[in-house]
């Protein structure tokens, strides 16, 4: 759309992920989110209920200039995860394994 800004996602080399249960990111990530900005990395975060299997972009969250941004973006190969609780967390967790390396393993 005209004078819509179109952000630009850093490569997802220089980015993590953070998949966790809440909708949006809570305050223990925002810091993790400062200090890996300090660093050069960007964090992207995801919940369990914006995942799709097979999905390669999701519904989330990526921390930029000190705020947080909602937006659609890639799945990051580095992903910190909470463990699953469900079912279909548990589907969600197998497929993601397939395609990045997650922190929780079972």
């Amino acid at each position: 759309m005209a004078g819509e800004t179109v952000l630009r996602e850093p490569p997802s080399s220089y980015r993590v992920g953070m998949l966790r249960y809440a909708a949006r990111p809570f305050s223990e990530i925002g810091h993790i989110a400062r200090l890996c900005a300090d660093e050069g990395i960007a964090v992207c975060y995801f919940s369990y209920r914006d995942l799709a299997v097979g999905a390669t972009r999701a519904r989330g969250f990526l921390f930029r200039d000190g705020a947080w941004v909602e937006g659609e973006y890639e799945l990051p190969v580095v992903i910190d995860n909470a463990p699953p609780t469900s079912a279909s967390q548990l589907r969600l967790w197998q497929d993601l394994k397939q395609r990045a390396r997650l922190t929780t393993l079972l």
